[in-house]
């Protein structure tokens, strides 16, 4: 699950309330990533040559070679150009 980018008071008051961001933050599976740069890439449903389906992440307008056609976009996806800090040490951070 991600998330999209937060201020960082909306963060902390997600990471104490949200159901299932505490209960990821108490067992170390929730990160946070502080950053004002990021590598934006695309999430496409491709097809294969023998008709299956597969998820194809590229850069934005690259296409994935000769044995996809290429289908809808999923999604954008933002990666932080920045190290990830576990939630619940980030939390204890803020306060």
């Amino acid at each position: 699950m991600s998330e999209p980018p937060l201020h960082a008071d909306c963060a902390a008051y997600a990471l104490r309330v949200c159901p299932r961001l505490v209960t990821g933050h108490h067992t170390g599976q929730v990160y946070v990533a502080e950053s004002t740069e990021y590598h934006l890439l695309e999430e496409r449903i491709t097809v294969r040559a023998d008709g299956s389906l597969t998820t194809h992440v590229s850069l934005p307008g690259e296409h994935p070679g000769t044995d996809f056609a290429p289908t809808a976009l999923q999604r954008y996806l933002a990666l932080p150009n920045s190290g990830w800090t576990r939630a619940d040490q980030w939390l204890n951070a803020q306060t």
